[in-house]
């Protein structure tokens, strides 16, 4: 083999090197990216579920309140219907005395 032959063959092989190193430093770069985007991912979806518990324990703070609330409404509402039924009671009695008082009078 004649040194001019094994020039070509250096070329090409010192060419496929360069390929190789541009390739792994575009491979290096692509995974340092694709690091900070699931870097981003993981703290998008942390913010998320943050977010989501937060909720949650909004909604159950409400659920109780709400529950308290129809506890004070039913209470409420059971002294209210007493209430009117001494009201009633009280109606009744008066009217009962009014007649006794009406039929002495006559």
């Amino acid at each position: 083999m004649n040194p001019q032959d094994i020039t070509p063959i250096l070329q090409a092989i010192q060419g496929l090197v360069g390929q190789v190193q541009e390739t792994q430093n575009q491979v290096i770069a692509m995974k340092n990216e694709n690091k900070q985007l699931m870097d981003e991912i993981k703290g998008i979806s942390s913010r998320i579920d943050k977010k989501d518990s937060d909720m949650l324990s909004l909604v159950d703070s409400l659920r109780s309140q709400i529950d308290i609330l129809k506890g004070e409404i039913s209470s409420a509402k059971n002294s209210a219907d007493n209430t009117t039924s001494q009201l009633n009671s009280k109606f009744s009695e008066l009217k009962s005395e009014i007649h006794s008082v009406r039929n002495i009078i006559r």
